[in-house]
């Protein structure tokens, strides 16, 4: 604060107090004792403040991630991957009302699946796996520069590790590490070290990438689990402990043929409470609370076409989304993005160029 400030350095002016004289010149002696209930208050006194100086220094060393409430941050950018671009340049960035799109020319090629850093400064992204060259993570500045490798996945696993299908990826809340879905969920340093599998299960995943929690406690991602004969598997949300402590079951959709969802492309609200998703059974954006309570559908799409991709805006108060046709459909195969508040109102259409498909909102300092 500056008036606090403007007082500290008129302190500063001021001349030093001649204490020295004033020591000297007194009488040695003894200060008279204390009254034994003044002794005994005093000690109390002087216990309750060293246990909430210990209580203050164990929070602080075992802090989790601090949550960005909504309203901190601001809107940026979108992140989207254009079906329609070249093949060299797939990744572009558009504004929040869809115009402005424009692509990422100082990426690599095969750039795909990116995911902005939470303090909107880099860009991690997948160099997708193929015949002749295994997945790798990469990261960049803002505007594509200074891209580099930070894991090569043929320096860890296997030839057939490395050509599994790759389902994205995630930072953590801190901008300090980094999770992906690679057969299994792993975790390491966003300079690629430290890289440890964080379950030991293997997930059937469904090309979802993993979604972090705001407070960095836990890590979601859709699994598909398998069912009965005759009954088939069934797609759920699962939340998996970020230390490593286990993995909780978030939505219970039942098996498919039975299914009253199937949850795929999670993203969490900012504040953390609630989650919204795309639900494959009918074709709906819904939300449910971090709990499992309080399942609901903010819209519906009409029929014959699915919506998808629903993103949370940074400050909390809207959701971008897109409706495409359904698998088999005879409707002409055009991608629209929409726009709607938080709670399922006022959906407008986006004027978007190309095919994109979004990915990830950029988080910005706040204007205010």
């Amino acid at each position: 604060m500056p008036d606090v400030t403007v007082r500290f350095r008129a302190a500063d002016t001021l001349p030093a107090r001649d204490l020295w004289s004033d020591i000297v010149a007194r009488e040695p002696g003894s200060p008279p004792p204390a009254p034994a209930g003044r002794r005994v208050a005093a000690a109390i006194v002087a216990l309750a403040v060293v246990i909430a100086g210990l209580a203050i220094a164990v929070r602080a060393f075992h802090r989790p991630h601090p949550v960005v409430p909504a309203g901190a941050v601001a809107n940026g950018k979108i992140l989207v991957y254009n079906l329609y671009a070249s093949a060299a340049h797939q990744i572009w960035v558009m504004n929040p009302d869809g115009s402005g799109m424009r692509e990422l020319r100082k990426l690599p090629a095969n750039a795909s699946l990116p995911a902005w850093s939470p303090d909107g400064k880099r860009i991690a992204f997948a160099i997708a796996n193929s015949s002749s060259r295994p997945m790798e993570i990469w990261i960049a500045q803002a505007d594509g520069s200074g891209a580099h490798v930070v894991f090569a996945c043929a320096d860890h696993f296997s030839t057939a590790k490395c050509h599994q299908v790759f389902d994205g990826l995630a930072w953590s809340p801190g901008g300090r590490q980094i999770a992906f879905l690679l057969g299994s969920l792993y975790v390491m340093n966003e300079d690629g070290t430290s890289l440890h599998r964080l379950y030991r299960l293997n997930l059937r995943t469904v090309s979802s990438p993993p979604a972090w929690s705001p407070d960095g406690r836990w890590i979601l991602f859709p699994r598909t689990t398998g069912g009965a004969p005759g009954a088939g598997g069934a797609g759920n949300l699962y939340l998996a402990a970020a230390d490593g402590s286990g993995i909780r079951q978030l939505t219970h959709c039942g098996p498919i043929g039975h299914a009253t969802c199937a949850a795929v492309l999670p993203t969490w609200a900012p504040d953390g409470r609630s989650i919204a998703f795309a639900d494959e059974t009918t074709g709906a954006i819904r939300t449910i609370g971090v709990d499992g309570s309080n399942l609901r559908t903010l819209v519906t799409p009409p029929r014959g076409m699915w919506y998808r991709n629903p993103i949370w805006s940074p400050d909390g108060n809207d959701i971008v989304y897109e409706e495409f046709p359904m698998l088999g459909s005879k409707l002409p195969p055009i991608v629209t993005v929409y726009e709607m508040r938080a709670d399922g109102s006022n959906p407008i259409t986006l004027h978007v160029s190309g095919q994109p498909i979004l990915l990830s909102w950029q988080r910005l300092p706040s204007q205010s």
